[in-house]
């Protein structure tokens, strides 16, 4: 069953919500990452361990039951912030800011590091296939993709990505790239 919940928020009460978890996320993202790419040795992996283990047991004193779900605000809003491709409140999820261009469609720039690694040094096939997936949803290209062809091309990690597409139209959901 889908977990479509109607909140009562308004649009400053998801800010705030907003400014409150996403910093959250952005350290467990840095905290992945480190995780990843650390080479300290074993006694101050042991004290990591310790320090993020009391933190994780401080965050689970109030949890949901269950998956977060999608959050819908009383206008209309919707907060999918648990999603794995573009969850605000989920780490795991690219560091994706979806803005909307004055022409009037939508683009978002980002950088995957370690966490997304597929064959040394690249993006993994399954990430950019996630987000090439998740496009249509928002009306978004995959750079990362030749549009003739639909074949991925390599996104080395760190290097600068942009998504975009050029209207929001579901009649018009082609991917725009170089």
């Amino acid at each position: 069953m889908l977990d479509w919940t109607l909140e009562n928020l308004t649009a400053h009460d998801v800010a705030r919500l907003r400014s409150i978890y996403e910093p959250l996320t952005e350290s467990v993202r840095a905290l992945i990452d480190a995780t990843i790419r650390t080479e300290v040795g074993a006694e101050m992996v042991a004290a990591a361990k310790a320090d993020i283990d009391a933190a994780t047991a401080r965050l689970r004193t109030e949890q949901l039951d269950g998956s977060y779900g999608v959050r819908c605000t009383t206008d209309g809003g919707q907060m999918p912030w648990g999603n794995v491709v573009i969850g605000i409140r989920n780490p795991v999820a690219p560091p994706l800011v979806i803005e909307q261009s004055d022409g009037g469609g939508v683009f978002t720039d980002f950088h995957l590091g370690a966490a997304y690694e597929g064959p040394p040094g690249h993006v993994h096939a399954a990430i950019c296939r996630s987000l090439m997936v998740n496009a249509p949803a928002y009306c978004l290209a995959i750079a990362m993709f030749s549009r003739s062809s639909g074949v991925m091309r390599w996104s080395w990690l760190s290097s600068p990505i942009s998504i975009w597409t050029q209207s929001i139209s579901p009649e018009n959901l082609f991917p725009v790239g170089p």
